[in-house]
């Protein structure tokens, strides 16, 4: 790749590929893409929920009255999934995928 130009061209081969023969445009193309970024909130909230609850359960297990706090700091992360799934879901209302 010599230049940013190409960009929009790769973008339309690959969509092509994905509906079946239809040409995409690169407005389409890059919202597709905004949208997979969007979801990589969820890769990034996984790995916090996971580190967080190892430390509720563990907190919990030192002092039981710590239950309720370790719930919430455990759920805390995923909010950003949520989110993350949103916005994807409202990228692909607007440029007409879903």
């Amino acid at each position: 790749m010599n230049n940013l130009t190409e960009i929009p061209a790769i973008l339309n081969r690959i969509m092509k590929e994905i509906y079946d023969g239809k040409m995409v445009a690169t407005s389409t193309a890059l919202a597709l893409v905004g949208a997979g970024l969007a979801c990589l909130a969820m890769l990034g909230s996984g790995i916090g929920a996971g580190i967080a609850t190892q430390g509720a359960a563990e907190g919990t297990k030192e002092h039981s009255s710590f239950f309720g706090k370790a719930l919430l700091f455990a759920v805390m992360p995923q909010t950003q999934a949520i989110y993350g799934l949103i916005i994807a879901i409202l990228i692909l209302l607007n440029t007409g995928v879903l």
